[in-house]
């Protein structure tokens, strides 16, 4: 069941200008326009212009915390990553070590050496992370042309 929200009060006076703003237009198309009523006019339409700048004001704020917020995770996948191949690496040595001063281990040598020449699992059903980041920042530039 979807529940219908009362309107807010701004959408409401957003409503009732450009209900005004519509009739007002009409009577100036017609060339009965009086002075009180382009001076509604003229308010309505400059209050619209402090919306809408208000608005753009408030999105470039958002994308500049979107931005901020993309560059943080870059950064955290990033060191991610970079420890995921130091881990790597710390582990190819610690194989290495076991097999030089145990070598009667062989089962855990075995073992260790699998599971650094198996090769990382591939996902084809979903974009890889660096995919993923060229698309977040190609995104603003495909949405302008909308």
């Amino acid at each position: 069941m979807t529940r219908t929200r009362a309107p807010k009060p701004n959408q409401h006076e957003r409503a009732q200008r450009r209900t005004t703003i519509e009739t007002i237009l009409g009577r100036a198309l017609r060339g009965v326009l009086t002075i009180p009523e382009a001076a509604v006019l003229a308010d309505y339409v400059r209050a619209d212009w402090r919306l809408a700048d208000k608005t753009r004001q408030s999105l470039g704020a958002t994308t500049r915390a979107l931005a901020a917020h993309r560059a943080a995770a870059d950064a955290a996948v990033l060191e991610a990553e970079q420890r995921a191949e130091r881990a790597e690496a710390n582990l190819r040595e610690a194989a290495a070590w076991i097999r030089r001063n145990y070598p009667g281990l062989k089962s855990v040598n075995d073992r260790l050496t699998a599971v650094l020449d198996d090769p990382p699992p591939v996902h084809d059903a979903v974009p890889s992370v660096a995919e993923c980041a060229a698309n977040d920042r190609r995104w603003p530039l495909d949405k302008a042309g909308e």
